[in-house]
């Protein structure tokens, strides 16, 4: 026989709830819902293992070119709208990713008299000592100018874990059901800040993956982006006819990934995503780099450091010894805590 609920057990229910709640409220993650940024607040937080909000800011494009105005008095956090009233009590503690929101975090600490610490997330091109803690990119200047406050980071941190990888693997494997191994996974990304890939780029792409899988007698299981482009999307679906694969282009039950990573015993990224690029180097199976256009300046330094690491290759290079698994966001987030004081 099943009882109803004491109204004294209610009540220590609603006052935990209430206490959690106090406790979140002491740690913001601001974003502007950008789903890279956010990706890697959130891993960082969660690895740090404390309550929190999630806050959403749109900052006016004047911080987002001059982020050191959020320190100046009377300055607004975000003359555009937010997902909530932003006001007092302000939090303990903000994390933040971007030059973009490092403004409003500012904004933030000033409005709360200084008391609040701020955690950043990637270069935001100001000077360091506005923050108390900084995660930062190898490949960015600023990870080695010497600042005690600034932790390195090789490529970008995310919020995946080897049980959810292997979930993910399960369940994607249900909806592949019976197919040829072994697996290469394909992820492709596409147009950005950079350059913009050309038909003839997505055409080589293609010949080069229809190549490889008859070779070596590979199943390809591509996925391609948001920043895939119809024309790119295309061009890889006529190339693959010819050979065993299954192809998504946001169609049906959605993308793979991050199944994929658990499934396939090898990785295709392409090189213009550093954070398809670290996620996949959590596996520690081959990770390929595969350039549609030729990589520059700190993108093209990232790679040489991945691949300096052992972690991942240029497509076409074989490793010769077992590539290297990329495990850091839990050994930041320590690094992070104890600048903290916590």
């Amino acid at each position: 026989m099943s009882h109803a609920p004491s109204s004294a057990s209610i009540m220590d229910e609603l006052a935990q709830e209430e206490a959690l709640l106090k406790e979140a409220m002491k740690t913001w993650v601001i974003s502007d819902g950008t789903a890279g940024m956010v990706s890697q607040s959130l891993a960082l937080v969660q690895a740090m293992g404390i309550p929190f909000k999630q806050v959403q800011i749109y900052p006016s494009p004047i911080y987002r070119l001059f982020p050191q105005l959020g320190a100046v008095p009377f300055m607004p956090i975000s003359p555009r709208r937010s997902d909530r009233k932003l006001g007092p009590p302000w939090p303990d503690l903000v994390i933040a990713c971007g030059k973009r929101m490092a403004g409003a975090a500012l904004a933030i600490k000033r409005l709360n008299r200084g008391r609040t610490k701020l955690v950043h997330i990637q270069d935001p091109h100001i000077n360091p000592r506005y923050f108390d803690a900084m995660v930062v990119p190898r490949h960015d200047a600023l990870a080695s100018a010497g600042h005690a406050h600034v932790i390195p980071s090789l490529g970008a941190l995310n919020r995946l874990t080897p049980d959810v990888i292997a979930q993910e693997a399960q369940i994607l494997s249900d909806r592949l059901g019976t197919i040829a191994t072994p697996i290469t996974g394909v992820m492709v990304g596409g147009t950005n800040r950079r350059y913009r890939p050309r038909r003839q780029d997505y055409e080589k792409f293609a010949a080069d993956l229809v190549s490889y899988a008859t070779s070596q007698g590979r199943f390809l299981v591509v996925a391609t982006s948001r920043r895939t482009s119809k024309e790119g999307a295309r061009i890889l679906a006529d190339a693959l006819q010819s050979i065993p694969h299954r192809l998504w282009t946001g169609q049906d039950d959605g993308n793979p990934y991050p199944g994929l990573l658990g499934l396939a015993t090898e990785m295709v990224v392409t090189s213009d995503s550093v954070n398809m690029m670290s996620e996949a180097a959590m596996t520690g199976h081959p990770l390929y780099s595969y350039e549609l256009q030729p990589e520059e300046g700190r993108l093209a330094l990232f790679h040489r450091q991945m691949q300096e690491g052992g972690y991942s290759k240029p497509f076409g290079t074989p490793f010769t010894s077992a590539p290297r698994k990329l495990d850091q966001t839990n050994d930041i987030a320590h690094q992070v805590m104890a600048l903290l004081g916590r």
